[in-house]
C-alpha cells in the first residue's frame, strides 16, 4: 500500500478522484511504476498549494514550496527527468487519432533549414501544422503570469515562427494550430477546437472531444509523474511509497 504524509481527509478524496484519470490512458502508456502514479496524482491536485515555506530548485529558481515543487517536476536542470517524454506522448496520440479518421498525419516534419513542425496533417479541406506545446505554469518564465496570458504569449511566438509557412490569400489553405497542454492536463481553446474537428470526422463513433481531452490530460500528468520519479524528487513531495 502507498502512504501519503500530511494528508487531510479532503485531499485524500481529491487524490482518489485525480487517480481515476489514469483509467483513460491506453494500456501501453499506463505501464508506469507505482511511484509515478503517486507523483502524478500529487501533482494533478497541486499537493503543495498551502505550503508557503521557501525552497530553491537546482536551477536557482527560488519560490514558495507550493510553486517550486510543481516547477521541479519539469525543470531541465534535472537531466534524467526526460521532460520531452510528455511532449512526445501527446504528439503520438494526436497522430493516432488523425490516422483513425482518415487524415494523413506526418510526425516531426522539416519545413526548412530553420524549422520543424510536430505534426503536418492533411484534412479534407486544408493542411494543418500542429505545434504541440506542453508547458508548466510554474516554470520560471511564466510563474508570475495568469494562464491566459501565458497561452497568448506562446501562441504569438509560434505564429511568428511559422508565419512564412502559412497560406496567403489565393493559395491552398495551410493553417497553424498551437496545441497547448499544461502539465496539470488543461488544454487551450485552440487545442480543444482541434479535437472537436477530429470528433466531427468520427460521425458519432469513437471518443468524444471530452474523452480525448481526458486522455491527453492523463498522458501529460502521468508523464510528469515519471519526470518526478526520474529526477529523484518524489521524497521532497512528502510521499513515502
Amino acid at each position: 500500500p502507498c502512504r501519503f504524509k500530511h494528508v487531510s481527509k479532503h485531499a485524500g478524496v481529491q487524490a482518489s478522484k485525480a487517480a481515476s484519470s489514469f483509467l483513460h490512458v491506453p494500456k501501453d502508456s499506463a505501464k508506469t511504476h507505482h511511484t509515478a502514479v503517486i507523483a502524478a496524482t500529487l501533482y494533478r491536485i497541486n499537493w503543495c498549494n498551502n505550503d508557503k515555506r521557501m525552497a530553491r530548485c537546482r536551477c536557482g529558481f527560488e519560490a514558495e514550496r507550493r510553486s517550486i515543487w510543481p516547477h521541479m517536476a519539469g525543470c531541465v536542470a534535472f537531466p534524467r527527468s526526460h521532460v520531452n517524454g510528455r511532449h512526445h506522448a501527446i504528439v503520438r496520440q494526436l497522430k493516432a487519432w488523425c490516422d483513425e479518421v482518415g487524415w494523413s498525419a506526418q510526425q516531426e516534419v522539416t519545413l526548412d533549414a530553420q524549422s520543424r513542425i510536430d505534426l503536418l496533417v492533411d484534412t479534407c479541406s486544408r493542411t494543418v501544422m500542429v505545434d504541440v506545446t506542453v508547458n508548466s505554469p510554474q516554470a520560471k518564465t511564466w510563474a508570475e503570469l495568469p494562464q491566459d496570458e501565458v497561452i497568448r504569449r506562446i501562441t504569438v511566438g509560434k505564429e511568428r515562427t511559422y508565419a512564412r509557412h502559412c497560406s496567403k490569400p489565393g493559395e491552398l489553405t495551410v493553417d497553424l494550430v498551437t496545441f497547448y497542454v499544461d502539465v496539470f492536463g488543461a488544454l487551450s481553446a485552440e487545442a480543444t477546437d482541434f479535437l472537436r474537428d477530429i470528433e466531427r470526422q468520427r460521425l458519432g463513433e469513437g471518443l468524444s472531444t471530452a474523452r480525448m481531452a481526458e486522455r491527453l490530460a492523463a498522458l501529460a500528468v502521468c508523464n510528469t509523474g515519471m519526470c518526478a520519479v526520474r529526477a529523484g524528487i518524489l521524497p521532497q513531495w512528502g510521499a513515502d511509497p
